[in-house]
């Protein structure tokens, strides 16, 4: 028993000394023959293998891995150091216990024996992995194949490296090597094949502005570029299921189906299913804006593809009011067909000639609901209707017009030649001519006409008098009119007809004296009423049983009563004589009366008194004496 375990003991000192003297210090990786210290190197023995298992490496760069430290046809063998180097841009390795300083690896025990480990860390700075144990004695050595040790791999990014053996030692129970051939392991950390489920917007127009084009899905990495079919576009990365990419108006000038992929770099990756992007036809006018002459007809309007179309292409049109309504045009609501290859199509619609003056007007015309296509800018045109209809003549409806004074007012009616659509209006004024302020109240207004109306009336109110009077007139005349232009007759007379009766002119009294030494009998005419024009009138004496030249002087006057007069006065010279008399009378009588009528008493008696005493002289005879 103590020979055993003192055995036991020289050979574990054996192989711990081997491995912290010999393992250590690094021999050359390769075919290695070392002894124990002291005696003749072995020769080389072809068949133990150190590697990797598996012996490449192929992982998706997004998921952790594993490898192993694999001894491959050893014979006899107690112990191993392996030491590698890896690139630290690419992978890291996983620490397997987390409690230890460290990063540490991981022990297998199922080829080699429970024993002791002298190393198994790695360096994520360095990029090296060092990895030293061994079986303890009595444990029996190992022949075959099997691994060691574990590890880890964390992937940091897409790509490939060498996991390359800087040494590889395998050393026997006395401590001496074993000849081993290393070979190193390619590593490959592939990217993932991406995968879209949606993209955003779907369709956009030919020969439109370039835009933001978003794709969803799954596996995307910062690589990732988006292909708008075999075009790759820029692409930018926001996450694993997001990417946005720049579609520029190059891409947009041929309408058509698209497929948007998205492609990961190698190693591994590749394109993902596509998504289906449309570039529609954009069917639009060919103007934002379109005249028409009222009188044409018709207003045609024409409606364009950006490009032509394998498919049939339909479009509704329906028109709409504005300042036009019904009346000026047709309402139209149709479907244009473009069949395929037709880029153009011509929508008329039926304006209506009417001889209404009226400001130009407008209609708008709306395309809607496209089919195989997209409504493109401009969508809706508006149609502007020019109008051919000169204004209207505003006139007098008579050059003049007679009213009775006592009718208080006198209508004066204006009217348009034609009907209008818009407001016409023009000015009248009143001016005197024999009739003036004092026959009617003067008029200065502006007459309004209505769309539509053709005649308007204005009222002059009139003076109703009592005075006789010739009749009158005024004048009333249109000007400064709006909307329409000055007609014939543009100035009209309006006569006022006198409604007054002529006055009656008579003598003042049926009889008038005078003395005879009064030289003159004043004689008084009347009107019954004053009168607005001169009346005139004839006076003549007469003989009664005065004489005319003895008694008077025979007359013959016109008495002349100006406008408002209504009383005149005549005198009759009396001849004065010495002779006693008796009192005499002389006739007096009116005629010829001018703008009057003669009234009663037209005819008077002029008594002239005589004022001479009478002589009595008595003759006495002469005897008497």
């Amino acid at each position: 028993m103590n020979t055993w375990r003192q055995r036991a003991s020289l050979a574990a000192r054996a192989v711990v000394g081997w491995l912290c003297a010999v393992g250590l210090a690094a021999a050359p990786v390769g075919v290695t023959s070392v002894g124990v210290a002291g005696a003749a190197p072995l020769a080389p023995a072809a068949g133990a293998v150190a590697r990797c298992e598996p012996a490449a490496i192929s992982t998706l760069y997004t998921s952790p891995t594993t490898f192993d430290l694999y001894v491959q046809d050893a014979v006899d063998l107690y112990g191993v150091d392996f030491q590698l180097t890896f690139d630290t841009s690419l992978a890291q390795v996983g620490d397997d216990d987390g409690v230890a300083a460290g990063v540490q690896i991981t022990p297998l025990w199922g080829f080699l024996s429970t024993g002791y480990v002298v190393k198994r860390t790695a360096d994520n700075t360095a990029g090296t992995i060092w990895y030293a144990a061994t079986q303890l004695y009595p444990t029996a050595p190992v022949t075959g194949s099997g691994a060691v040790a574990r590890v880890t791999l964390l992937p940091q990014a897409s790509g490939t490296f060498t996991l390359t053996f800087t040494n590889a030692q395998l050393a026997r129970t006395d401590g001496s090597f074993i000849p081993v051939t290393s070979q190193d392991c390619a590593v490959t950390l592939t990217t993932p094949v991406p995968t879209t489920s949606a993209i955003s917007p779907t369709t956009a127009l030919a020969n439109g502005a370039g835009f933001s084009l978003t794709v969803t899905g799954t596996n995307f990495i910062s690589g990732s570029v988006v292909y708008w079919g075999s075009t790759p576009l820029v692409t930018t990365f926001i996450s694993g299921t997001q990417l946005v990419a720049t579609v520029p108006p190059g891409l947009l000038l041929l309408a058509g189906p698209i497929s948007v992929t998205v492609v990961n770099p190698a190693p591994g990756g590749g394109p993902s299913n596509g998504q289906l992007f449309t570039v529609l036809n954009g069917v639009r006018w060919t103007a934002s804006a379109y005249d028409a002459d009222e009188a044409a007809g018709s207003a045609v309007l024409t409606t364009t593809l950006d490009a032509p179309s394998s498919v049939t292409v339909t479009v509704g049109v329906t028109t709409s009011p504005g300042t036009a309504g019904a009346l000026d045009f047709t309402p139209l609501t149709t479907t244009v067909t473009f069949a395929p290859g037709q880029v153009t199509r011509a929508v008329t619609v039926t304006l209506t000639n009417d001889a209404l003056d009226e400001p130009d007007e407008t209609f708008t015309v709306a395309l809607s609901a496209p089919t195989n296509a997209a409504l493109g800018a401009p969508a809706e045109a508006v149609v502007t209707i020019r109008d051919d209809d000169a204004p209207p003549q505003v006139r007098f409806a008579a050059s003049s017009s007679a009213v009775s004074e006592g009718a208080g007012s006198a209508p004066i009616t204006v009217t348009l030649s034609a009907s209008s659509s818009l407001t016409v209006t023009v000015g009248v004024a009143t001016s005197p001519g024999t009739a003036g302020a004092a026959d009617y109240m003067p008029l200065s207004t502006t007459v309004t006409f209505a769309p539509g109306e053709v005649s308007r009336t204005v009222t002059v109110t009139l003076t109703n008098d009592a005075l006789d009077e010739s009749n009158e007139t005024f004048t009333a005349a249109l000007s400064a009119p709006t909307n329409a232009a000055l007609g014939v007759p543009a100035v009209m007379t309006v006569t006022i007809a006198d409604d007054d009766a002529a006055p009656s002119v008579r003598l003042s009294s049926p009889v008038y004296t005078a003395t005879e030494s009064a030289g003159s009998a004043p004689i008084t005419l009347t009107l019954s009423a004053a009168s607005g024009l001169t009346v005139t009138v004839v006076l003549t004496t007469s003989n009664g049983t005065a004489l005319a030249g003895s008694d008077y002087t025979p007359l013959t006057v016109t008495l002349t009563f100006t406008p408002g007069a209504v009383s005149r006065t005549a005198a009759v010279v009396l001849l004065n004589d010495a002779t006693a008399e008796p009192d005499e009378t002389l006739r007096l009588g009116l005629s010829a009366a001018v703008n009057a009528v003669l009234g009663a008493p037209a005819g008077a008696i002029l008594t002239v008194q005589d004022d001479d005493a009478i002589e009595v002289r008595l003759l006495l005879p002469l005897a008497f004496r």
